[in-house]
């Protein structure tokens, strides 16, 4: 499934909530191997649009000067629905301040592209991803899976629901993205499952799973990111997590840009602004206090013993 927006265009925003995204699957491990981190992000972003104003094509008839496109941004983090960049986006503001920075939100299917026909320096992606010959990757958080039931359901009223208690409801979402379902799925067994189409985008299917069509298996971020009042989501067992990791460039043609990914990289890392390798954008020197000048005390006098007095010598008087 993918997202409401243009394929061929990413969108930005600062709320990921104003934007749906493609139906993830869950499954186990990447494409390709790398470093896992164990830290799972749990506040939001406090993420910023960046988006340029669209300039007119001619002047507005009440004399309005035509619209400048603003300045492009000095370094671009893109990342797939659901993903919270929490401290990492707010730890990179507060250290690179003159930094001009934009938080990009696209979907599923462009997050190897923005990187690939540099749209974005650095990109959260969701596994499995195909980084190729031409990107570095980093495992960073597994993501739960939930089931999302219409409100009502008898199977929400349990905190955990296994994969083989909904066999005989009917999957909305690709069998393919549920590994397992073709083992357990009674549509999947007895050949009773519609040859219809996927939904295309995660509110479609949201949409069919309100109507008690059925229901859909999704990441627990994107489950949050579409919860409302007629359905509810429940934590699903049988289904491997879904992973979380950052990617970016091997070769970086721009030394900034380079050095502010690798700054990033390390932030996401869990490296301190006093990190000899954590480097934030240098700010303006400050003129040195000038120190009071001190007063040279006098060096004392030597100290010299007094010699002890001659006895005076007696004279003899007459006797």
């Amino acid at each position: 499934m993918s997202e409401h927006q243009n394929p061929e265009s990413v969108s930005e925003s600062s709320d990921p909530a104003e934007s749906t995204s493609a139906i993830s699957a869950p499954v186990a491990g990447a494409d390709q191997a790398a470093d896992s981190l164990p830290a799972a992000p749990e506040a939001s972003a406090a993420s910023e649009a960046s988006a340029a104003p669209e300039a007119s094509a001619a002047p507005a008839a009440s004399g309005e000067p035509t619209p400048v496109d603003a300045p492009p941004a000095d370094f671009r983090i893109a990342y797939v629905s659901g993903v919270s960049l929490g401290k990492w986006g707010t730890a990179w503001t507060e250290r690179n301040a003159r930094v001009r920075t934009s938080f990009t939100m696209g979907e599923r299917e462009d997050q190897r592209r923005v990187l690939t026909e540099n749209l974005a320096d650095v990109s959260f992606v969701r596994l499995p991803f195909d980084r190729g010959d031409d990107l570095h990757l980093i495992k960073l958080y597994e993501e739960t899976p939930m089931v999302v039931l219409p409100k009502g359901h008898e199977l929400l009223e349990r905190a955990d629901v296994g994969l083989a208690e909904l066999a005989d409801l009917h999957l909305i979402q690709d069998p393919s993205e549920v590994p397992g379902w073709a083992e357990i799925g009674t549509e999947m067994l007895e050949g009773t499952r519609p040859d219809l189409p996927s939904p295309d985008r995660v509110s479609d299917a949201i949409e069919l799973v309100a109507a008690g069509i059925g229901f859909v298996i999704l990441p627990q971020s994107l489950a949050r990111l579409h919860d409302r009042k007629d359905v509810k989501h429940r934590r699903v067992s049988g289904v491997a997590p879904t992973e979380i990791g950052i990617a970016w460039r091997i070769d970086e043609d721009d030394a900034v840009r380079a050095e502010r990914v690798e700054d990033f990289v390390g932030i996401v890392r869990g490296r301190t602004a006093n990190s000899s390798r954590g480097r934030a954008e240098p700010e303006p020197e400050k003129p040195a206090k000038k120190k009071p000048a001190q007063q040279q005390s006098k060096k004392p006098a030597p100290f010299r013993p007094r010699q002890p007095r001659k006895p005076a010598s007696k004279k003899r008087g007459r006797r």
